[in-house]
């Protein structure tokens, strides 16, 4: 599909450059669109409604009620002929200058949207068939009833006996933009010293049911059925999400005497941006994933991490060498949650993974 880029000499002198690209790309559908229907696949199962009929809340055989979902086993999935092979719009434009003869900075906006996305669903149970009003308490941060938030009206299924019907489809409105704006400044080695130092602030406008190990939307039956993010398959999830992110990182190399030379990386983000969600019973799910809090309400805290290396160089005759080298990771020996659970509940937002500990590693290396 057509790209175009240009680069023009806004200053005349070759110190200022304006750089431009645009261009359109297609997705390649890969195996997942052939596997959408395949009765064989490696992934297979069959999602049923459950009753608890003995309230033990262990399944048991005849427990279960109406198909809700299957992959694999039988060809009980279809393609739907009209499909439109999904694609992303770029656009970049960048401002380098040549301040020092090795040093030069940068400043740009990447702009990215991906449209026509194409998702497995079912036919038997699309947003209009969600039509009875149910009122669902939302038992707020501690998920006890007892200190519960405002109620939530959600959509009942008008007929939730009809057998699954899976299509793997174009979905209207299925999209998603990201915008960034991009700051770096580099410095080539010289002087015993060089340094690398970026900037990044990223808006993401798109569908997406699972973040930082939080599943806050049903799955997409198949697991990989849906192309770019994940389409809500019902009108009880709202996971079109608006959010923002930051990075920045430096490094550099100095060379501090005796044939010392010295590499700190320094790393860090912004917190991940989350919502609460609760599980709710309705007529055709007992436990629907409702997002009751925008993604972006809540953020976790910020990372930061430190890295140094120092490399001693040992030379022998006239090619070989030998290298010793100290490494010490997160030096700072920080401890940030880097995911956390954000259902409602006794666990909610208690930390899942963390940061790895200080780690110190000696080496050497022999070039000849």
């Amino acid at each position: 599909m057509p790209r175009f880029g240009a680069t023009y000499d806004l200053s005349g002198d070759g110190k200022t450059v304006l750089k431009a690209n645009i261009g359109r790309f297609f997705f390649n559908p890969g195996v997942n669109l052939a596997d959408s229907v395949n009765p064989n696949s490696s992934d297979q199962y069959v999602d049923y409604n459950w009753t608890d009929l003995n309230g033990d809340r262990v399944f048991q055989s005849g427990e279960q009620g109406v198909e809700v979902g299957r992959a694999g086993g039988t060809a009980g999935a279809a393609i739907d002929p009209n499909l439109i092979n999904p694609h992303a719009d770029e656009a970049s434009f960048f401002v380098e200058r040549a301040v020092l003869l090795d040093l030069g900075i940068r400043a740009g906006f990447v702009w990215k949207k991906d449209s026509d996305g194409w998702q497995r669903i079912n036919a038997a149970r699309r947003y209009e068939n969600y039509t009875i009003p149910v009122s669902i308490v939302d038992p707020g941060p501690d998920g006890n009833a007892a200190t519960t938030g405002p109620n939530l009206n959600l959509l009942n299924l008008d007929d939730p006996t009809r057998p699954a019907n899976q299509v793997t489809e174009t979905v209207p409105g299925y999209h998603g933009t990201h915008k960034t704006l991009e700051f770096s400044a580099n410095k080539r080695y010289g002087n015993r010293w060089s340094m690398n130092s970026s900037f990044s602030y990223t808006w993401t406008d798109e569908f997406g049911n699972l973040y930082f190990n939080n599943r806050i939307g049903t799955a997409v039956p198949g697991g990989s059925f849906s192309h770019f993010g994940s389409y809500p398959l019902t009108p009880n999830e709202p996971t079109a999400n608006e959010y923002t992110n930051w990075n920045a990182k430096f490094s550099g190399t100095v060379d501090a005497g005796w044939g010392l030379r010295v590499t700190p990386v320094l790393k860090m983000q912004s917190g991940a941006p989350y919502g609460r969600f609760i599980s709710a019973a309705l007529n055709y799910s007992s436990s629907q994933i409702v997002l009751v809090e925008p993604i972006g309400t809540r953020r976790q805290d910020m990372i930061s991490v430190l890295d140094f290396r120092v490399e001693k160089q040992l030379r022998f005759a006239d090619r070989a060498k030998m290298g010793l080298f100290f490494d010490l990771f997160n030096a700072l020996n920080s401890n940030t949650a880097v995911n956390i659970n954000w259902r409602s509940g006794a666990a909610f937002e208690k930390a899942t993974t963390v940061l790895g500990p200080r780690i110190a590693k000696f080496g050497v290396k022999f070039d000849w």
